[in-house]
């Protein structure tokens, strides 16, 4: 018999936002489910990568992140990172 552990994750809420020369062109939001200990920001930042408004034919080019709790009674949410576009 094989034992199966149960794995602990945590549900994080992405924002992105799409920019071109400071202009927001697309906004796309994600829920994604991590294991405990995964890092939510590298996960926003391959999402945000693969993202198909994610072009580098767009001008000036830049995104914005966002990582929230989708629960908004969750005590500890976390840290979100964002604040002015930033090139890609």
């Amino acid at each position: 018999m094989t034992e199966i552990s149960a794995m602990s994750t945590r549900a994080f809420r992405i924002c992105v936002q799409f920019f071109s020369d400071d202009e927001c062109f697309a906004v796309e939001t994600f829920v994604i489910d991590l294991p405990e200990g995964h890092d939510p920001q590298a996960a926003a930042e391959g999402l945000a990568d693969h993202s198909v408004y994610h072009d580098e034919r767009v001008p000036d080019l830049s995104r914005t992140i966002e990582i929230t709790s989708p629960d908004s009674d969750d005590p500890e949410p976390p840290p979100a990172s964002g604040g002015a576009p930033r090139p890609v």
